[in-house]
This record gives C-alpha cells, sequence and structure tokens, in this order.
C-alpha cells in the first residue's frame, strides 16, 4: 500500500497562539472536545494518523485507528477510507477529521462510515473549506456546508450539528500564515515567522470575535446520526 506524507504539523493538536496553525487549531479543538458526548462505544477513527485528538475523547470504550500510513502513524489497521475492512455495523462512533479532502472517493468514504456504523451511532467529521494545498499530490477536495450536509443525508445520516470553525478574518490570518510558513527557514528566521503568527493570530483572532462572517470559514465539523 502506497504511504503518503504526513507534515508534522498534524502529529499534535496542541497550539500556542504564536504557532502557525493557531487561529485554525484554537476553534477546531474547542469543537471537538465540546462535541466528544456524542462519542461513546467503540470508537473507529478513519485516518488517526498519530491519534491527536484520542485524549478529547475520554467516553470510548475501545480506540480502532486506520489509515493508509501505518509506518508513520499509530494505525490499529492499516486501510483505505473508501474501503474499510470492517463489518457492518460494528461501531458505536466513527470520527475521521483533515482527512476527507484526502480521499480520492468521498462519496465511497461516507458511504463505507455509515455502513460499518450501528443504527443510532454518530459520525464526528471534520474537513475544511479553505486551506493550502498540502500532503501533495494527494489533496483532492474541499468542503462546503452544503456539501458535507448532502453526504451525509444522501447515506442516510441525519446531521445533528454543522459547525464552521473561524470567520473570514481568522480564513485571512490563517492564509497569512501559510504563506508565512513556507518562506521558513530558507527565506525567514524562524523568530521572525513566530513573531508574524503571534501578531497574525491576536489581531485577526480579534477582528474574527468582533466582525463575525463564517461564510467564509477555513473548516467545519459535522455531526450526524445513523437513523
Amino acid at each position: 500500500m502506497q504511504q503518503r506524507p504526513l507534515s508534522v504539523r498534524q502529529r499534535s493538536s496542541l497550539r500556542k497562539p504564536w504557532h502557525v496553525d493557531y487561529l485554525h487549531m484554537h476553534d477546531l479543538i474547542h469543537d471537538i472536545t465540546a462535541s466528544s458526548d456524542y462519542a461513546h462505544g467503540r470508537l473507529l477513527d478513519v485516518g488517526c494518523g498519530n491519534r491527536p485528538y484520542e485524549p478529547l475523547l475520554r467516553n470510548v470504550a475501545e480506540y480502532v485507528g486506520i489509515d493508509v500510513n501505518y509506518q508513520t502513524g499509530r494505525p490499529t489497521v492499516s486501510g483505505l477510507a473508501y474501503a474499510l475492512p470492517f463489518a457492518a455495523d460494528s461501531f458505536d462512533t466513527v470520527f475521521s477529521t483533515q482527512t476527507l479532502e484526502h480521499v480520492e472517493e468521498p462519496h465511497l468514504a461516507v458511504t463505507e462510515m455509515a455502513r460499518v456504523l450501528r443504527s443510532g451511532g454518530y459520525l464526528i467529521l471534520t474537513a475544511p473549506q479553505t486551506w493550502r494545498l498540502h500532503e501533495k499530490p494527494y489533496d483532492f477536495f474541499r468542503y462546503t456546508r452544503f456539501g458535507l450536509q448532502y453526504l451525509m443525508e444522501h447515506n442516510g445520516l441525519r446531521v445533528v450539528r454543522l459547525l464552521p470553525q473561524g470567520g473570514a478574518w481568522a480564513t485571512v490570518g490563517q492564509i497569512v500564515n501559510n504563506t508565512v510558513h513556507q518562506l521558513v527557514p530558507r527565506r525567514l528566521p524562524v523568530y521572525a515567522a513566530y513573531t508574524i503568527y503571534l501578531l497574525s493570530n491576536l489581531l485577526f483572532g480579534l477582528f474574527d470575535r468582533v466582525w463575525v462572517d463564517t461564510d467564509e470559514t477555513i473548516n467545519y465539523l459535522v455531526i450526524a446520526q445513523k437513523e
């Protein structure tokens, strides 16, 4: 099975205000933590990587991870999101974060997640609307709230919550940070980049709180229940 690159930026969910991903991760971590009550019983993490969000899901009895990166990540099983090697109705919760954009067949991936989910169970999934190309060339899609809602409902999943992570100003700040990140270390000293990140995070984070516009957002978290 072909290995895909695993970014250093994906190996931990911890972010400080001077970190390049702070504007994105601050809201994402908050919403995953707030949604942890929906995660219970036997959980499957699709695209688990190094399982950076496992400590946030405290009500889970068994944590099973699957990822194509079996050498660089921490999966229980190696496999593809659109061909899950599990029986139908075998998990109480399916969790998948920042993975769907890297799947060549997202419809099949969501179909598979719904298939292995037990009736009454929840799918907790996150995916970007606005983000720089990454993990190239395995970066295929971006998602609006309506696209995610369609994928859920088309597969027999009822949307319970659909939350944006960041508004227009946070999106601008994250774009600035991502652009600066490409200059390190070739053209910009690390300390200078951290200073820019900190100023960007504080400034655009403040703007985002006082001028709310989530039609332009970095990311979405969706919780959907299998009926």
